[in-house]
């Protein structure tokens, strides 16, 4: 019996078609790597928003007794920090009307 010979262009496609599978493998793993890492920014960007919401609510709070005291600048700097905060509907700053900080910098004043 004679030994079967290999047929040179049958190999060659079988290994394109290796090639080719391990291409596309490459190519699925590079698009999953690219979406992990959007998807890492997306969520870091996303806590970072949240520590910044949480740094406006707490200036709210610490802005709160400013608004009593002598100092006119401080408390005209709290004012614009509620004013500013109220235009960009923080929810915080709800509580804080201007109209009575205005009367009460105006009876400072006298």
């Amino acid at each position: 019996m004679k030994p079967l010979k290999s047929n040179p262009i049958l190999l060659r496609t079988n290994e394109r078609r290796a090639e080719d599978g391990h291409s596309q493998k490459a190519q699925e793993d590079a698009a999953t790597s690219e979406a992990i890492n959007k998807l890492t920014l997306t969520r870091r960007y996303y806590v970072e928003a949240l520590k910044f919401i949480g740094v406006l609510h707490g200036a709210t709070t610490n802005n709160l007794p400013i608004t009593r005291v002598k100092n006119k600048s401080e408390v005209i700097e709290a004012m614009d920090y509620f004013e500013i905060g109220d235009a960009y509907n923080i929810e915080q700053n709800k509580s804080w009307n201007p109209e009575n900080a205005a009367t009460y910098l105006d009876e400072r004043q006298q």
